[in-house]
């Protein structure tokens, strides 16, 4: 009997036990995408779009009905299958993916350390691009004419220590990440992990101004005037200089500068932050991170298992 390797069975496990079989017929019928007679058996419907789909994979409706085919016990027609493609269909996806962030979001993975205990919540903020039928560039634009015509982006806020989702938005797939973190009171007292995509130093000091934090990888092209080492340090005087200038004089010691950052704001509105860079021993490269969280509240070790969790 073949049997899946280890890595493979520890994914299928935790799938099923993400979606139980019971779960989604149930939610299947609440929706109305089948009927107690139903000719399409939801759950094996489910899971020929989940399996049939991945990065970098395109799937017409043909293949994923032989896919579905493949798995169910029965046949169906073609046009039963493609009569599958309604509304109902969608709020019944759209019910899964509020499973999967809810349980994300109420999974223990981020420990409160006393460090953190100060702050309200831990945010991540993120995005994926899904890639659609050229013929709906229309409706959903993509970010390239030519290699994604059409496209929709996925901008997700959620908790991450277990406070629930925050916010799912679904837009054109040419709209900037930058334009999707809509800032305000909220983020006062809490801390946003934030995806490279969301890199942009007018941000950054707008979530200071808020009263908020952040922590973002350091773009390749981001190059801050260094004003100290908040790490006592041997080697030459680093105060003064960019860090490009210098940052390949570092040896895999924990990097901790007070940095300024360029924006278009005139530099009293600007505030200094800290450039944080972390020895990876398997890549055998830093890990560069940016924050506004002071030094005496949070380590760089605790900055990059924040960001790593």
């Amino acid at each position: 009997m073949f049997e899946l390797p280890k890595e493979e069975q520890a994914i299928e496990k935790k799938l099923t036990e993400l979606y139980p079989k019971e779960w989604l017929l149930k939610t299947a019928i609440e929706v109305g995408f089948v009927k107690r007679d139903r000719k399409v058996d939801p759950v094996v419907f489910f899971w020929s779009l989940v399996l049939g789909f991945g990065v970098g994979l395109q799937r017409t409706l043909a293949e994923l009905k032989r896919t579905y085919t493949s798995m169910a016990a029965n046949k169906i027609a073609m046009s039963s299958f493609y009569e599958r493609f309604k509304p109902e269909l969608v709020a019944f996806l759209k019910q899964c993916v509020q499973k999967a962030v809810t349980d994300m979001a109420n999974e223990p993975n981020v420990c409160m350390s006393a460090t953190l205990k100060g702050f309200h919540d831990l945010l991540l903020v993120d995005s994926t691009l899904v890639h659609l039928h050229e013929k709906l560039a229309t409706r959903w634009p993509g970010s390239r004419t030519n290699s994604s015509p059409a496209a929709i982006k996925l901008n997700l806020l959620m908790s991450a220590w277990g406070k629930g989702p925050r916010n799912v938005d679904v837009v054109e797939g040419k709209r900037s990440e930058q334009s999707l973190l809509d800032l305000g009171p909220w983020v006062k007292d809490r801390i946003l992990l934030m995806d490279l995509g969301y890199f942009d130093h007018q941000r950054f000091q707008e979530i200071n101004a808020l009263g908020g934090f952040f922590v973002s990888r350091v773009k390749s092209n981001c190059n801050p005037l260094i004003l100290r080492s908040l790490k006592k340090r041997k080697g030459i005087a680093i105060a003064g200089q960019r860090f490009k200038t210098v940052k390949d004089q570092f040896q895999k010691e924990t990097v901790d500068l007070e940095v300024m950052l360029s924006t278009k704001k005139p530099e009293n509105e600007n505030r200094p932050l800290r450039v944080i860079g972390m020895w990876n021993e398997n890549k055998k490269s830093y890990h560069f991170y940016v924050t506004n969280i002071p030094a005496d509240c949070v380590t760089p070790e605790d900055i990059a298992k924040l960001y790593s969790a």
